[in-house]
């Protein structure tokens, strides 16, 4: 593969992920939330979607994968997912309103530009290791 279409390949695939998340994010807003930040980043990681409801007193970390067919097993592993809390929590620390929110940790796969998987509740806050 010649350098420009290893280019033009990783860029469709950042473009295919930002519509991704886009549509993650119209589909919790359509499940009453409202998206706080898209592709929150700090040092610890990044956060693909912070989304909160008001009336349910929660905040919600999303992790988005887009995929162009369904997977057969999870995608994403315990290291993710401590670097996905170890950003939530440096959120929170810079954000103290929401600290008296519910916090909730979903996981939302996008398949053919559709919502293929929610899962609520997809693991639970790991407190960083010090």
């Amino acid at each position: 593969m010649k350098p420009n279409q290893r280019l033009q390949k990783r860029n469709n695939a950042h473009q295919y992920g930002l519509t991704s998340e886009n549509l993650a994010s119209s589909y919790m807003h359509s499940q009453g939330y409202i998206t706080v930040h898209q592709r929150y980043k700090c040092s610890y990681g990044e956060l693909d979607l912070i989304c909160h409801n008001s009336h349910l007193n929660t905040l919600v970390f999303v992790e988005v994968k887009a995929r162009k067919k369904l997977p057969d097993r999870p995608i994403i592993n315990y290291k993710q997912i401590a670097r996905t809390c170890a950003a939530a929590g440096y959120f929170l620390s810079q954000h103290p309103h929401f600290a008296s929110n519910h916090l909730r940790f979903d996981y939302i796969v996008i398949c053919r530009n559709q919502i293929a998987l929610h899962l609520e509740n997809a693991w639970e806050y790991l407190e960083p290791a010090v």
